[in-house]
């Protein structure tokens, strides 16, 4: 594909950072508006996308470290590298969400409403994010011959091996970035529709953990962390974990409460 988008004399324009910086932006802005439009306080939707972001970025990399710490035993300043790529998605997932929730309940606001609003936001980020791996070559396929829809990379800086280059792979990071939409538009269509606090959180874990549990058997990077005898990855795990919240969330969620009168965006929502 095309990992690099400009080259400049000391560095590289990298496509998946400019998709990435873009996709956080879309979510940014999606994000704010609607939790504007459920008369959240500006100073809380500030706070929930800071430390959102900040934890997302921390847990992201940290899993990625654990996964790798055979690598990074040797080699410890690298875990700190984060500018060089390196997050696990599910890792910055947990995390993000866990700093929007915190930072809903320090600033009084319904944590239920702001994991609503930040799993479609991220979802939306996920998709424009996926493009960028389908670019650079990370998340990459196994080998299949077979399917016309095939893809293979070719330029050597790419984050596919070597051994690889060349040959046709599964476009895992296409799959990936379709079950992040469907993720996505079912729920908007449950945080519009259904207007029940925590539903939309529950409805995007559950489709996330059930297209990406089925994304992860065709992936050829083993190094992303498996186990029983590589039956089974990490992810794989994570999502029947996500797979499970997504149901409490949904059988637990909460009728919506009346908007507050116009000139009292402040008051707290209901939790």
């Amino acid at each position: 594909m095309h990992p690099v988008i400009a080259d400049f004399h000391t560095t590289a324009l990298e496509t998946w950072n400019v998709l990435a910086f873009l996709g956080f932006i879309a979510a940014v802005i999606l994000g704010r508006g609607l939790l504007l439009s459920r008369r959240a306080p500006l100073a809380s939707i500030a706070a929930g996308i800071g430390w959102g972001f900040v934890a997302a970025l921390i847990s992201g990399r940290l899993v990625y470290v654990l996964v790798h710490a055979s690598h990074f035993a040797s080699q410890p300043a690298e875990a700190l590298a984060v500018w060089r790529g390196g997050l696990v998605s599910w890792g910055s997932l947990a995390g993000g969400y866990a700093g929007a929730a915190w930072a809903a309940r320090s600033t009084k606001q319904s944590p239920r409403i702001f994991l609503d609003v930040a799993a479609i936001a991220y979802s939306l980020a996920m998709v424009i994010g996926r493009l960028g791996c389908f670019f650079a070559g990370c998340d990459y396929g196994e080998v299949s011959s077979e399917l016309w829809w095939a893809v293979t990379f070719d330029d050597p800086r790419s984050l596919v091996p070597a051994s690889l280059l060349g040959l046709p792979l599964h476009p895992t990071q296409i799959y990936m970035a379709l079950g992040n939409f469907a993720a996505f538009a079912a729920g908007l269509v449950v945080y519009r529709h259904m207007r029940r606090d925590g539903a939309a959180f529950g409805t995007v874990a559950i489709v996330f953990a059930i297209s990406r549990f089925l994304v992860e058997i065709y992936r050829g990077d083993a190094d992303r962390g498996m186990f029983w005898s590589n039956t089974f990855s990490y992810g794989q795990v994570f999502c029947l974990i996500w797979l499970i919240l997504g149901v409490v969330f949904i059988a637990k969620s909460r009728p919506r409460a009346p908007l507050a009168p116009r000139g009292v965006g402040d008051k707290p929502l209901d939790a």
